[in-house]
């Protein structure tokens, strides 16, 4: 059986499963960098494993009626994945089936230096940027060569994050307080 599953799936205060019946699939959970609060998965023994704005992780033949999630009414998580007879490993194209989203090579470090913005330019289709930062730091996309004018809420540190950025040109990095920043990226295309 070959299903694809995209869904939002909102936040409630009260853990709910992220489906409503037996489903079996590999796919990305996404919590977008827009959600106002950390969002809560509860953990194999029951503890509330917390998901920071932005984050996401990749799983594996998991059942989604198993799976749940709680936090900040209002707030969400994407389901991005499906169901495939022999499924590849998230991340890799099934031999007989087209990925949905391509993920790029890893691009070059960006690394702050001082207190100021340092950007690069983001390849032209992007429609993602998935990165990882060394300690907290503001992260944007967007499509000016000049710093941003507001910077927003810091990312936290090594968790793998994950930022909207259709139409964007550049990805910008300043550091929160006075540690310098390494911030390891790379870009997704929808295709």
């Amino acid at each position: 059986m070959n299903n694809t599953i995209m869904r939002t799936v909102d936040v409630t205060a009260d853990y709910a499963a992220l489906a409503s019946e037996k489903t079996v699939a590999s796919v990305a959970l996404y919590c977008p960098s827009t959600n106002a609060g950390t969002v809560y998965v509860e953990g194999d023994t029951g503890q509330d494993v917390p998901w920071a704005p932005g984050e996401w992780h990749g799983f594996e033949n998991v059942n989604l009626a198993e799976m749940c999630v709680k936090g900040t009414p209002g707030d969400a998580v994407l389901v991005v994945g499906g169901t495939w007879a022999g499924a590849a490993p998230m991340g890799r194209a099934a031999a007989s089936s087209e990925q949905p989203h391509q993920i790029g090579r890893p691009q070059a470090d960006l690394t702050t230096s001082g207190a100021g913005w340092v950007d690069v330019a983001i390849p032209d289709g992007a429609a993602l940027v998935d990165f990882f930062l060394d300690v907290a730091a503001y992260v944007v996309a967007d499509d000016a060569e000049a710093d941003p004018a507001a910077s927003g809420v810091p990312y936290q540190p090594n968790l793998n994050l994950r930022l909207p950025c259709t139409g964007c040109t550049h990805l910008h990095l300043k550091r929160v307080g006075g540690s310098d920043v390494t911030c390891k990226w790379n870009t997704v295309t929808q295709g």
